[in-house]
């Protein structure tokens, strides 16, 4: 949930200062208790993170880069849906939705009452703007061809949106949960590169691409009594080593997306904790089956038996990754099994 920033989507490799946090299960359960208490101070409360790379841009929908760009997304802007720790679909801006019997149309009812950041209420036109923008060739979003399965997109009524597919889908609410389909105002995208305006829990104040990316709180966010922190601040430091000073100084709360080779350094380290977390991140080393002698499944069966993928993935990762077949992670239910890559 957003009341602790999304803590385990936002950071999925991280470390933290010791103030306030635990070890590897503590390290969440400090945070959460950082962002529910008040500050014991009487100033504001501040999180201060890390990012090694800035955003291509403030506009959701041309996020390419992902990293900061999605953190920036997950707390200025909603969409119709997000999804959970387990990777799960939930509602967002849509209270709940229905599909009918063919899986072919959609109907999204929105919650009421959500305002923009700038105070004007959001409704089902806002949410056709945004899709219709998105599958717009011109604005070059990486998510096009998924709301190009959308074959006529309505408002029945204000609170109320319904999308009718070329096709019969029946992962259509996990698009709309894409970072690049946050939904923006209808009458301010000329914009949102310089002044953004969302929905979410957090307001834009700053952007420096050298310097750093600073939130607010938003006061009338639709989940009640949230968010807890007074301001986010992004300071985009590109070298590790020189975060890591930052945090075992004080400077920073969290360094996110540590590189693996940094964590066993901090192993021991009496200022900092390191928190390990799961995810769908992977590397490939491929063969081209359209080129000799890869076109021949003899050849590349052979080298996948020979190659020792668990010492390659023990020593690039620093023991900190898994051999696996696809891009799916080992851990998931849905993963392909050794077998499937004998071909």
């Amino acid at each position: 949930m957003r009341q602790l920033l999304s803590a385990s989507r936002w950071l999925r490799l991280f470390i933290t200062s010791p103030h306030g946090q635990g070890w590897r299960y503590l390290a969440l359960v400090g945070l959460a208790l950082l962002l529910i208490a008040p500050a014991a101070s009487a100033g504001e409360s501040v999180i201060r993170v890390s990012a090694n790379t800035p955003v291509r841009s403030l506009d959701p929908a041309k996020f390419s880069l992902g990293a900061l760009e999605y953190n920036y997304a997950l707390l200025v802007y909603s969409r119709l849906a997000y999804f959970d720790d387990e990777l799960n679909v939930i509602p967002d801006l849509a209270e709940r939705w229905e599909a009918s019997e063919d899986q072919k149309v959609w109907t999204f009812h929105l919650r009421r009452g959500v305002t923009f950041h700038d105070g004007r209420e959001l409704d089902a036109e806002d949410v056709l703007a945004t899709y219709k923008r998105v599958a717009d060739p011109a604005t070059g979003s990486v998510i096009r061809a998924g709301v190009g399965l959308i074959d006529k997109a309505e408002a029945p009524d204000k609170y109320t949106v319904r999308f009718t597919l070329t096709i019969p889908y029946a992962s259509w609410p996990a698009i709309t949960a894409s970072w690049q389909a946050s939904i923006v105002p209808r009458n301010g995208v000329e914009t949102l590169s310089t002044k953004p305006n969302g929905t979410g829990p957090y307001k834009f104040v700053s952007y420096e691409p050298n310097g750093s990316l600073v939130l607010s709180r938003n006061p009338d966010y639709f989940e009640p009594d949230l968010p807890k922190i007074d301001k986010v601040e992004f300071r985009i430091i590109p070298d590790f080593s020189t975060a890591v000073a930052g945090l075992e100084r004080g400077e920073l709360d969290l360094v996110w997306g540590l590189p693996p080779e940094h964590v066993n350094k901090l192993k021991d380290s009496p200022s900092a904790h390191v928190s390990e977390v799961q995810t769908g991140t992977w590397e490939m080393f491929g063969m081209n089956s359209r080129l000799a002698p890869f076109d021949e499944p003899k050849v590349r069966q052979a080298l996948f038996k020979l190659v020792d993928r668990a010492a390659i993935a023990d020593i690039a990762l620093f023991g900190h990754g898994a051999p696996t077949v696809s891009p799916i992670p080992p851990y998931h239910p849905f993963v392909l099994q050794q077998g499937g890559a004998d071909r």
